[in-house]
């Protein structure tokens, strides 16, 4: 089973050194008396492929039968079954190399390309993500991200997952992952390295058999310790801030959520519309809460549409206050306003209870931290630092958040400073050091 890793990428990749002799490196496909003897090499780049003698691959050798196995980056002889087809492995230690092509790597019985998981070359191609395995190029829980990630096929987590495994309920209408309704589609939602991306994968906890009810943590429900993989949840659910309110420890898996926009009209600026239907809570079958079965969990209530007064410092609960659907460009955002825009960026969103969470959002420490207000009672947008809207808390997409292009070709948020603030209380785990290195996507190796 694998484990989706999902600590903050580095742009920097520290690469093992490697080594072969006579005695250790073999083909697992051939007798040992028909493979050439390398010579012995200082080091090799998994993502380049090079330090390694001609005819060889730089690779990772399993080492032991630990789950997952701890291993090493070294030189192995060059295999031959292609990406996409059936592989094997040899027995740990010396042998603990895979028959595949040079650039590619076996996991779960499959040759599957190798990429840079910092964004650079060699990237996966169109309908594929980078990711990162337990155990793989890497040590399993390291600090540190592993040398490179493969490439695994991707989906649309809206559309390829079946949010109470039942096949009935919020069925699934993609086919990415499957027929299978305990399969499920999980990613990383990314402001650096690669853009947001999302693969198929069973649950971390649904045992090797993925038996139907195994894996049942679902909305605003508490992960078990040692368990903070990204493939935790329940298909349908993600892992998405570093505590469910203000003031907690605890970590909770969210639900995916179809995003729309919603804002109010007082201060809001001359020529902008308000939206005629507010869609705090997400588009219709795919909302923070359905009318009807298909997500469980504790949801908190759905926000109404209430536009005005404009919220101050009154109660936000006693004029609807509740589960939000926020853009995933929210997340996106590097500290520079940046956007690591991606193709799921105004389509897919995590819901969000405004009603647990507090910030002092104009930055007087005189003032009390006040209950976040629903995206329909904030203004669109306003310049002023200390007035915080509608277009920096993921209520919107970008366009109607009027994003920019910066000279350096992406997508820009103007006036980001002011989202920072609150962002850091409500961060994703890849934000967040407490989670760094301990996230990953559970697979076998072969």
């Amino acid at each position: 089973m694998k484990k989706l890793a999902l600590g903050l990428l580095m742009a920097g990749i520290a690469v093992a050194g490697c080594s072969s002799d006579k005695k250790t490196t073999k083909l697992i496909d051939a007798p040992v008396s028909d493979v050439d003897a390398p010579d012995v090499v200082a080091a090799c780049n998994v993502l380049t492929q090079t330090g390694c003698n001609a005819g060889e691959k730089c690779t990772w050798f399993e080492d032991d039968m630990s789950s997952p196995p701890i291993g090493h980056i070294g030189c192995a002889p060059v295999g031959t079954v292609a990406i996409g087809g059936a592989c094997t492995t040899g027995a740990p230690g010396a042998t603990g190399y895979d028959n595949c092509v040079g650039g590619s790597v076996c996991v779960g019985a499959t040759c599957e390309a190798i990429c840079d998981n910092a964004g650079g070359a060699p990237m996966c191609g169109t309908g594929f993500g980078c990711v990162n395995i337990s155990g793989l190029f890497g040590a399993a829980g390291a600090m540190t991200p592993p040398a490179a990630g493969v490439c695994e096929t991707a989906c649309n987590p809206i559309n390829d997952n079946d949010y109470d495994g039942s096949g009935a309920a919020q069925t699934r209408t993609g086919s990415a992952c499957g027929s299978d309704p305990l399969m499920g589609c999980y990613g990383n939602i990314s402001s650096s390295g690669n853009r947001t991306h999302f693969i198929c994968a069973y649950p971390a906890l649904s045992g090797p058999t993925h038996t139907a009810g195994t894996a049942t943590i679902l909305h605003r429900q508490m992960i078990p310790a040692g368990q903070l993989y990204l493939n935790t949840c329940h298909p349908g659910y993600t892992l998405g801030f570093a505590a469910n309110a203000t003031g907690s420890t605890e970590s909770d898996c969210y639900a995916f959520c179809k995003p729309g926009n919603s804002f109010g009209s007082l201060g809001t600026a001359t020529g902008v519309t308000v939206p005629a239907t507010q869609l705090p809570n997400g588009q219709t079958g795919a909302a923070c809460k359905l009318a009807s079965g298909g997500r469980g969990g504790s949801f908190g209530i759905v926000p109404t549409g209430v536009t005005t007064p404009a919220w101050t410092t009154t109660d936000p609960g006693a004029i609807g206050n509740g589960e939000h659907c926020m853009y995933s460009w929210y997340f996106e955002t590097n500290d520079a306003g940046d956007v690591l825009l991606s193709d799921t960026s105004n389509d897919v969103g995590i819901c969000w209870d405004h009603s647990q969470y507090n910030g002092n959002f104009d930055q007087n420490a005189a003032t009390a931290n006040q209950q976040l207000p629903p995206c329909s009672r904030l203004e669109l947008s306003n310049p002023d630092p200390n007035t915080f809207t509608a277009d920096f808390l993921g209520c919107v997409d970008t366009t109607t958040a009027k994003a920019t292009t910066a000279a350096n070709g992406k997508l820009h948020m103007p006036n980001w400073e002011k989202a920072k603030r609150l962002r850091p209380n409500l961060v994703i785990p890849a934000f967040d050091p407490r989670f760094a290195g301990a996230l990953s996507l559970e697979k076998p190796l072969h």
